[in-house]
């Protein structure tokens, strides 16, 4: 049994899951932010989604992630860091949602109106770690 390709495909899988959950909390924000009323039911669903889905998988891509770090020793290569800067990125990202949509389904503003631009931001993101992670331009 190969420990590496399954680890691997358990780092692969988490992703997509984080990144979907990621997605569908971005957009359940940009939809809820605009009209602060009528929007519960969706909130808290997201929300659910993000506690049993969207962080569980986050923590299984990291662990997965620096398992693999620390038992094949690919460090420093330049591709690695900046991936890894990007997935420390998205993990912020995946806070201020959490807090943002919480804040959302208690009646208040958010105070980052930004985030509305935050399902470009995970796609173009996305496209960075799978270009980096199969690539490897440097």
């Amino acid at each position: 049994m190969n420990l590496h390709a399954w680890l691997n495909a358990l780092h692969i899988i988490a992703g997509m899951l984080w990144v979907f959950g990621l997605l569908l909390m971005a957009f359940a924000y940009t939809v809820a932010a605009r009209n602060l009323q009528g929007h519960g039911a969706l909130l808290e669903g997201v929300r659910r989604w993000s506690r049993q889905v969207t962080t569980p998988s986050m923590i299984v891509l990291w662990v997965a992630g620096v398992a693999m770090l620390v038992m094949y020793g690919q460090f420093p290569h330049a591709w690695l860091v900046l991936k890894i800067v990007v997935v420390v990125a998205l993990s912020a990202l995946h806070g201020l949602l959490t807090g943002a949509l919480r804040r959302l389904n208690s009646g208040e503003r958010s105070r980052f109106t930004w985030l509305s631009q935050t399902p470009a931001l995970l796609i173009a993101a996305v496209i960075v770690i799978i270009v980096l992670a199969i690539v490897r331009p440097f």
